[in-house]
């Protein structure tokens, strides 16, 4: 009877044993599936190795709509590619002026990102658009400094009898100061510290020779990197390089007139007649340092003559007063004396 109940015993061990291993191997299988059905999944690539995430949807550069990311660059919408130039996945629009749309994307040989400015001859009223573009991009091209997107390449594009025109730069992952304005009050301190930070890029930008004019600083051309929180003069859309014969080192200021350029309300007064000289950008940063401190756009702060009234909503020490008067002064020949005084007793 004994040796009956242990023979029955072991059997039922055996037996719970057998199906233990079976659940078991049932669990391990699942994973491997899964797994592979991922692997299968995100297999497409193109021939520069980018794997394709089937999930992403993108921009189409032909058709401007929004697409799934497929391995044979075609647009599920129009049929036409999809990738700009053949190299480029646009990821999303970031930007646009009168003339231009700025989109964010990626290429696809090696992931990096570029922020890239689109300017079609279609779209355009008048070719100094396309000077200005041509411009910017061979200003950027000459420019080195850890406050400005670096260059990356300008190219064109052809579609049918029209051709579009691109300049991909450094992407900047951050938000620029008039993002900054809706949700910050920016102290006085920390608007000292966005007047040195970019005064240093103007320093670098006036002190080449000839001299190279940004003639749009505002909030919104001043970005703050995410990741560290390093400031970015960007936009150089109304960039003007001094050449020799329009400049007059003596005096620091243009011999010639050009295209008015700038935002109105942070433009120098000398702007309005065409004339840049490189205290028009520090008379543009003054009215920035302003609006920052005023929490408000600059424009509502004119008088019927165009000046600046500012004191009486901005509450800041003596010294930063006397700081924002000398960058503000409307007369560009005292203007230009009084930063040169400055920047000697500095």
């Amino acid at each position: 009877m004994f040796v009956r109940l242990a023979v029955l015993v072991l059997l039922a061990i055996a037996l719970l044993a057998y199906f233990l291993r079976r659940a078991n191997r049932r669990d391990d299988a699942k994973p491997e599936r899964a797994s592979s059905r991922i692997k299968n999944e995100r297999a497409p690539s193109f021939a520069g190795g980018y794997v394709l995430d089937l999930a992403m949807r993108c921009l189409c550069a032909s058709c401007e709509q929004e697409v799934a990311a497929t391995p044979d660059d075609q647009c599920e919408a129009c049929g036409q590619p999809y990738l700009l130039d053949g190299r480029y996945q646009l990821e999303a629009r970031v930007g646009h002026g009168t003339n231009a749309v700025t989109y964010r994307a990626r290429r696809i040989d090696n992931l990096a990102l570029a922020a890239i400015k689109e300017l079609s001859v279609r779209k355009i009223d008048s070719f100094k658009a396309l000077e200005h573009f041509e411009r910017e991009a061979k200003v950027l091209a000459s420019l080195d400094h850890p406050g400005i997107p670096s260059y990356v390449e300008r190219f064109t594009t052809e579609n049918g009898r029209f051709t579009t025109f691109y300049l991909a730069e450094e992407f900047i992952a951050g938000k620029t100061l008039l993002e900054e304005m809706a949700t910050h009050r920016h102290t006085e301190a920390q608007v000292v510290e966005i007047i040195d930070e970019i005064q240093a890029i103007l320093d670098y930008l006036h002190g080449l020779v000839p001299p190279v004019i940004h003639r749009d600083i505002k909030p919104s051309n001043i970005m703050r990197r995410q990741v560290d929180g390093r400031l970015f003069l960007i936009d150089f859309g109304s960039v003007r390089e001094l050449t020799a014969g329009d400049f007059d080192a003596s005096t620091a200021a243009s011999t010639a007139a050009s295209t008015v350029a700038g935002t109105f309300g942070y433009m120098a007064p000398e702007q309005f007649a065409g004339m840049a000289v490189p205290a028009s950008d520090v008379y543009g940063l003054g009215a920035t340092a302003v609006a920052l401190l005023a929490r408000q756009d600059v424009c509502h702060l004119l008088t019927a003559q165009n000046t600046l009234d500012w004191q009486p909503h901005v509450q800041v020490s003596a010294a930063t007063q006397a700081r924002l008067r000398t960058m503000l002064e409307t007369d560009v020949n005292r203007r230009t004396q009084a930063l040169a005084n400055h920047s000697t007793s500095a």
